[in-house]
């Protein structure tokens, strides 16, 4: 490793996001403290979550996936990394647990370790320039995620217009609304008395004021969404996913529920008068 070409070390570092800024001599002697270096198979788990954190991993080839458990509906991916990321450096920095499982998506994935101890090792300096990077690397990271949230939140309320829009211009919305993806969706005062919202997708909506009398949720997915002041009198929820759920000062007369989930919903007369409240 001493009399690898400095211009195999300057592609290296222009490839590998968390050695930016190092001297050639800097990568040598991480290379050299690195605690391991793997070649997995596609399906490989990394590490799981709940995990001890206390390595970090380059990717000098392949790719990785970083997902979490959403419980009994199964998993979500985090991020999709390939050549030159990092991942799992959050384990250096906490020492707490991992929050989420590293998978090989790819054959002959190359991953190079460095350990806790392993980073210890090193001189101040070159300890100093780990964790600036880390920080810059979090940074950009953060402005990423906030600025997904926010095309998210805008997604969202351009899909709560056109419902509303659709509501007051469409004669035939109620039909249409079938198998619909409102998730996150704002529905205040909206008329859907009647609506056809089989199989829909309301996660997390919120409605108060709105008008769903008569209105058909048969396996809609109605999992955290939010009932105030709601006329659901007559409404069929059979086998719809109520999980989380909240009612407050809602009119649930007559309305079915066969067959729905109900772990954790909750029905209020008045918002914070406990009514029913069911647990799994």
């Amino acid at each position: 490793m001493d009399s690898a070409p400095d211009h195999l070390l300057n592609k290296f570092r222009d490839q590998v996001e968390l050695f930016a800024e190092f001297e050639n001599e800097d990568i040598l002697t991480v290379l050299k403290i690195s605690s391991d270096k793997l070649t997995l198979s596609k399906g490989e788990i990394i590490f799981r979550e709940g995990s001890p954190g206390n390595k970090m991993y380059v990717i000098l080839a392949g790719e990785v996936s970083i997902t979490r458990s959403l419980g009994l509906e199964g998993e979500e991916e985090l991020a999709r990394l390939g050549h030159g990321q990092i991942f799992g450096e959050m384990g250096l920095i906490d020492a707490a647990p991992r929050s989420a499982r590293a998978t090989v998506i790819a054959n002959n994935t190359i991953l190079l370790v460095i350990s806790d101890s392993s980073l210890r090792s090193l001189s101040s300096e070159l300890i100093y320039k780990f964790y600036k990077n880390f920080s810059s690397l979090l940074a950009r990271r953060l402005r990423a995620a906030n600025e997904q949230t926010t095309r998210l939140a805008a997604s969202e309320r351009m899909l709560t217009l056109q419902v509303k829009r659709l509501t007051a211009t469409d004669s035939h919305y109620k039909e249409r609304l079938r198998g619909a993806d409102l998730k996150g969706a704002d529905l205040t005062s909206a008329d859907l008395k009647r609506s056809d919202l089989r199989g829909a997708v309301l996660v997390g909506s919120l409605f108060k004021e709105t008008n769903f009398r008569e209105c058909s949720f048969r396996g809609a997915d109605l999992k955290e969404s939010q009932f105030t002041d709601t006329d659901l009198r007559n409404c069929d929820f059979t086998g719809a996913d109520l999980r989380g759920a909240v009612f407050r000062g809602t009119n649930l007369d007559e309305s079915k529920f066969s067959a729905a989930q109900v772990e954790s919903m909750k029905i209020m007369a008045e918002i914070g008068s406990d009514v029913a409240h069911s647990e799994s």
